[in-house]
């Protein structure tokens, strides 16, 4: 495996959401086996639920210090009343986002929530997870991955009974676009 920032992985491809998931030790405390995330370069493990909000802090705040959205109070429809939110608006500003990050996907997200007056910071995490689920942090990861995957930075094999899958960083020039 590589290291974030080697010619096999240059820091250049990955969004700021990619590189906490990939530097999880400096986000998350350590934890045992339940509700954790593995490392990629490691056997350790770190607290899942701080990981997979750090990993979306991460891509918000990227927008938002890149100039492509602002980050506005607001509020939202609830069941009986309306509640303070945060707004996503976006500028009309597009700093070139690897392809399928989280940075690219809740840019795109944002242009179209707004459109629809939707664009509260719950409901595009809700969109941007892919599905529902009774633990969202558990659906963090997987767009992650695959995101790199599809872009030829992270590589995926089965596991040694074939019930699980681990990733690894791709090769040097296995990238795919």
């Amino acid at each position: 495996t590589a290291a974030v920032g080697t010619a096999a992985a240059p820091a250049a491809h990955l969004a700021p959401s990619e590189i906490v998931w990939l530097r999880g030790d400096a986000f998350a405390e350590r934890a045992g086996v339940m509700n954790s995330e593995k490392l990629l370069y490691t056997d350790a493990r770190v607290k899942g639920p701080a990981l997979a909000l750090a990993v979306l802090q991460a891509a918000v705040l990227a927008l938002v210090k890149a100039g492509d959205v602002q980050l506005l109070p607001g509020k939202r429809k609830a069941i009986f009343k309306e509640i303070d939110t945060l707004v996503l608006v976006p500028t009309g500003q597009n700093s070139g986002w690897p392809a399928r990050s989280y940075e690219d996907s809740l840019l795109k997200l944002v242009a179209e929530q707004h459109a629809r007056n939707n664009a509260n910071l719950p409901v595009l995490v809700f969109h941007l997870l892919e599905s529902d689920a009774t633990v969202p942090w558990m659906q963090v990861f997987a767009p992650l991955k695959r995101g790199l995957a599809q872009r030829g930075l992270l590589a995926a094999a089965k596991g040694a009974l074939g019930l699980s899958v681990n990733f690894a960083l791709a090769a040097e020039g296995s990238e795919n676009g």
